[in-house]
């Protein structure tokens, strides 16, 4: 789950990039779109159902056979063709059958037609037209069909009518009946009372057999049910529902896209204690990524930051992966351009050069050091670390290695710059040759490399990347050891593969690690409160004796000593290498001269320096015995 939710929080931008586009691009399209209405028309199939007194469920199945005939054929041309005329439209049929469609309803007898039109007045009128048209061509309306409807109507009231009387005549007999006293007359009225039966029954036979005629010729019927109406209404475009869909194909994409990213990136990622290896070379550790507007280069004043200790580590790191081998000179270089290979070797030179320097000098003798740490720009097609430490490029390793002999040593001297950096000195590329392989090839370069490693502490190369030029393996064969420099979530695997590659089939594998550059810095290095390096201690008249801008506001705060040449608890802690419990403590028992404004105690810079010389004179064993005297105090007290 956390992966997933790492690709996500790297590709968020993508998936709102994606959404946000395509429904945005939906959007306007849709607006674009002419709208279209849709007008709609009932019709009943057969006799209405709710007006027949004993309807005929088996005749629905026919009924609905029927509704699907005449569903297909509102849509065919001859339908289409018919209507164009009548309303005398210049439209082509097959445009109309278009805009028709139809939906049949089986059980309820009902045909529905739609006619969709940008112009809902005439949608309307197109869909009464084309039930209208429907009508007269079926059978409903023909004259055959309507004389013999007719005809059998009559019959049908005709034989009500019979039946009417000849049922006031049986009742009438039947009245009569109880009433007759003679045998001729009872006999005689039920002879005329059978007749009446038998004739009734044969007026109801045929009056069930008309009234069957009539209901197979009602299901071939079509009338209008619900007339259509102007819509107001457009069906289409629908913005919101188009809006989404365009959103969610937008989504799906971008899910598609970063899985296919994900799936064929094979570039190095860095992950904190979990990158050991990357295509089988050690990793020596990682570099934070830089601010467009921080500078690039560690200066001397900022020995004491935490990228300075991030790099005192990684000079540590490559000097371990060297084990037992001499690494007098050490080559820095990358797989491809824009890795930060000169960056690197830069800034590895820098915390090189400072480790036998005392750093805490606010200017440091450059000549105090006996044995500088030298800086070579190797990349003499693309050269950079002048720009860096701000020198020219008109003199440097390409006139060393054009001459021979004894001159080599005073074109190197020449050549040679020191730079703001004390310890460390620069030997740029100088103007670009015609032939840059052939001079790194040569024995005069593996010659310089002797020469200046008997005048350096380390000598450290910034070469041109290893797979774009040849040269570089030659400088690979001429050194004691090799990083690799890759670009977190820039390097390409297969980049790094094809350098290890190299180092295998070498003689010695000279490789010693991977140095991840441009690391974010959660993930890169992180030190706790207690870990952290001390900054330098500043100079005795410099301790901050006003009181902070929050002590001046606020009225209960700290307020600035009243002796001008106080000093800060704080301070003289700083400058004793105590802590600032500790200061406290020794101004209670007296050992640190001082004297309590408040509740603060506060140390003049007399006083303190007083206390330094003292310390600095006092013999070891007193030093001891005065400490051992606290001590006793501290627990008589107790």
């Amino acid at each position: 789950m956390n992966q997933y939710l790492k690709i996500f929080l790297k590709w968020w931008w993508l998936v709102l990039a994606c959404v946000v586009l395509s429904a945005t691009t939906s959007y306007f399209y849709s607006q674009q779109l002419p709208k279209i209405y849709s007008a709609r028309v009932t019709l009943t199939v057969g006799n209405n159902i709710i007006d027949d007194p004993n309807p005929d469920i088996r005749a629905l199945n026919n009924i609905r056979t029927l509704a699907e005939v005449y569903a297909e054929l509102v849509t065919r041309l001859p339908i289409a063709h018919t209507v164009i005329e009548r309303l005398g439209l210049n439209m082509d049929p097959a445009d109309l059958a278009e805009m028709i469609d139809t939906q049949v309803i089986p059980d309820a007898q009902l045909l529905e037609i739609y006619v969709m039109d940008t112009n809902p007045e005439r949608a309307q009128l197109l869909a009464n037209t084309l039930a209208e048209e429907l009508i007269s061509q079926s059978p409903t309306n023909s004259p055959e069909r309507e004389e013999r409807e007719k005809f059998i109507h009559l019959q049908i009231n005709d034989l009500q009518a019979k039946i009417e009387q000849t049922n006031q005549k049986i009742k009438a007999i039947e009245d009569k009946l109880p009433t007759l006293t003679s045998a001729v007359e009872i006999d005689e009225a039920q002879g005329q009372l059978a007749g009446l039966e038998t004739l009734k029954a044969s007026y109801q036979q045929n009056y069930s057999q008309f009234l069957a005629n009539l209901s197979d010729n009602s299901i071939n019927r079509l009338s209008i049910f619900e007339y259509a109406v102007t819509p107001v209404t457009p069906i289409a475009p629908n913005i919101r529902q188009n809006t989404a869909i365009a959103a969610g194909a937008g989504l799906l994409l971008a899910v598609v896209v970063i899985i296919l990213l994900e799936f064929f990136d094979d570039t190095v990622v860095w992950r904190k204690e979990k990158t050991q290896d990357v295509a089988g070379v050690p990793v020596l550790g990682a570099i934070n990524k830089f601010g467009r507007g921080e500078p690039k280069l560690i200066l001397h004043d900022q020995l004491w930051s935490l990228e300075a200790d991030m790099l005192r580590n990684l000079r540590s790191s490559i000097l371990l992966a060297a084990k037992d081998r001499s690494l007098s000179t050490l080559l820095v270089t990358s797989a491809s351009p824009g890795e930060g290979k000169s960056f690197l070797a830069a800034n590895l030179s820098v915390v090189s050069a400072t480790s036998n320097v005392d750093i805490s000098s606010e200017s440091p003798d450059p000549e105090y050091v006996d044995k500088p740490v030298i800086l070579v720009d190797a990349d003499l097609r693309s050269p950079s670390l002048h720009e860096l430490f701000d020198l020219p490029n008109v003199f440097g390793l390409v006139d060393v290695l054009s001459v021979t002999g004894p001159a080599v040593e005073t074109v190197l001297q020449k050549a040679l710059r020191q730079t703001s950096v004390p310890g460390l000195l620069l030997l740029p590329a100088g103007r670009a040759p015609l032939d840059p392989g052939s001079l790194i090839q040569s024995d005069n370069f593996r010659n310089l490399l002797r020469l200046l490693e008997q005048q350096a502490t380390m000598v450290i190369i910034d070469s041109a990347p290893m797979l774009q030029v040849v040269e570089t393996r030659a400088i690979v064969n001429a050194t004691d050891g090799t990083v690799l420099v890759v670009s977190d979530k820039q390097t390409r695997l297969k980049n790094i593969e094809k350098v290890k590659g190299f180092f295998d089939f070498s003689e010695t594998n000279k490789l010693l690690g991977v140095i991840f550059n441009r690391v974010k810095s959660p993930y890169s290095y992180q030190y706790s409160a207690y870990y952290a390096r001390r900054s330098p201690v500043p100079k005795l008249g410099q301790a901050r004796l006003a009181g902070s801008a929050k002590n001046k506001l606020w009225p209960f705060g700290r307020k600035a000593p009243t002796n001008p040449d106080a000093i800060a608890l704080q301070d003289v802690a700083a400058q004793l290498g105590i802590k600032k419990s500790t200061a406290r403590r020794w101004c209670e028992e007296g050992r640190l001269p001082a004297t309590k404004e408040g509740s603060h105690w506060v140390v003049t810079l007399d006083d303190l320096q007083a206390f330094i010389t003292t310390f600095q004179h006092m013999p070891a064993a007193e030093g001891r015995n005065s400490n051992n005297q606290s001590q006793k105090i501290k627990v008589e007290n107790l």
